[in-house]
């Protein structure tokens, strides 16, 4: 990054934190209990097929499948194994993944089990992508996780070190789809021109006049033909134990029992851009500080996270990001980068034009640029996906990896410790230690 001194992040090192889990205490140890005993892998040769298995196909989870299913063949995959908590959409699953020889997994551990299985896609509630993580890396299998990387501060920390320390010969990729947009290494190229980058801004606002995430409820769904302790985790401390609540189970993203809300579904795409055009393919350092502040403004009922999220967060070596997230107003701040000798405007999606201006007490020592945008000829969830079987066959690192995806959600997990807490979070991102954890859940 321009005129910046990234802190060292060392992959090696173990940072202990002092916090209890933010907005929900995990009770039991799961981390401790490992499911599976490490298991070999089969070696992906170039030309071998890659078999593919699925653990929550959703919405997202099922556009997944949907997309790997008509590109199989143009890309030597077959989906073999199906694993979700809801019958209905296991069948459902089934008939659109291409192989009706395909297995059926209520219990995800059972799929991880299958040595058939090289790769999988974990495509679930926030709450469960720690543990799915662990598990499938001790399954020996190669994994594509839909972002966040986990619901609580703490479990990222975990996640990285378990990684780094006994699993970094596997392929990981974490499901931030605007990390595969060329658009950001460009910028990256650019940034010396702005001289010493100061703040930058970008946002991720919707209107939704229903409410956000009110998806569909399923009238017949229930207890039974859904697993809901199986949801819940409360065997593992993951939420705790309740009721079935189909408002819970269909739009659980509305509760920070399963669900970051706005910080890990929305700002964790405008948060990895800006890491990947800030510092390009190296690490990026942890933060030294984080404020958040927003509310829940409009839609109050069967609802915990907030429809306004605004964070800013302040690096080590030297600058700020600014991001605005809603979900009752639609038109958010101008994405750019804010340099002492200029400015850089881009579109926050993908194409559009990408422009360099000079700050007038340094008009004379660069003329304006503008340029399109690398072409991106899809949508970007397209290549994402080809870049990670790519990886499963090259062993190269992805182009979301876990150095990156342990940065990102760091500061994101900190804003929302400081959204609840009314707090500003104060870090060692050297020693990776909250500096005034709240002694409150």
């Amino acid at each position: 990054m321009s005129d910046i001194t990234p802190t060292p992040a060392s992959r090696r090192r173990f940072l202990t934190t002092g916090l209890a889990a933010a907005g929900a205490a995990l009770t039991t140890d799961w981390r401790s209990r490992r499911a599976f005993a490490q298991a070999n892998s089969r070696v992906i040769g170039a030309n071998d097929r890659i078999n593919m298995g699925f653990i929550g196909v959703g919405n997202m989870g099922g556009a997944h499948l949907a997309y790997y299913a008509k590109t199989a063949d143009a890309q030597n995959i077959q989906i073999t194994a199906i694993s979700d908590v809801y019958d209905a959409r296991r069948d459902k699953a089934k008939t659109k993944c291409g192989n009706d020889a395909a297995k059926l997994y209520p219990d995800y551990r059972k799929l991880l089990e299958d040595k058939d299985v090289d790769v999988v896609l974990v495509a679930t509630p926030e709450h469960w992508h720690a543990k799915m993580l662990m598990d499938a890396l001790d399954a020996g299998k190669d994994i594509y996780l839909e972002k966040p990387l986990c619901l609580h501060f703490e479990d990222a920390k975990k996640c990285h070190d378990f990684y780094y320390e006994k699993h970094k010969d596997r392929v990981f990729q974490l499901g931030n789809q605007n990390c595969s947009d060329p658009k950001w290494m460009r910028v990256h190229e650019l940034l010396p021109t702005i001289g010493k980058v100061v703040w930058s801004q970008n946002s991720y606002c919707r209107n939704t006049p229903t409410g956000e995430w009110n998806t569909t409820i399923v009238p017949d769904a229930g207890a039974g033909n859904i697993d809901w302790k199986m949801f819940c985790g409360s065997e593992f401390g993951l939420s705790p134990e309740r009721p079935f609540d189909p408002e819970r189970f269909f739009r659980w993203r509305k509760f920070w029992d399963y669900s970051s809300g706005i910080s890990g579904d929305l700002l964790a795409h405008r948060m990895y851009a800006f890491l990947k055009a800030f510092y390009g393919n190296d690490t990026p350092p942890l933060p030294k500080r984080v404020t958040a502040n927003g509310g829940n403004y409009v839609h109050k009922k069967d609802r915990e996270v907030p429809d306004t999220f605004l964070m800013t967060v302040d690096y080590p070596d030297d600058h700020t990001i600014f991001l605005a997230g809603s979900t009752e107003n639609e038109l958010g701040v101008p994405p750019l980068i804010r340099g002492q000798k200029g400015v850089i405007e881009f579109m926050a999606e993908a194409g559009g034009k990408i422009t360099v201006s000079p700050q007038r007490p340094f008009a004379e020592e660069f003329d304006p640029i503008v340029e399109d945008a690398p072409n991106v000829t899809a949508a970007l969830h397209e290549p994402h996906r080809e870049n990670f079987i790519q990886c499963c066959r090259s062993r190269k690192k992805c182009n979301s990896p876990m150095d990156l995806a342990y940065s990102g959600m760091v500061a994101l997990s900190l804003a929302d410790i400081a959204y609840k807490h009314s707090m500003t979070c104060n870090f060692d991102p050297v020693k990776g230690v909250l500096l005034n954890p709240p002694t409150t859940h």
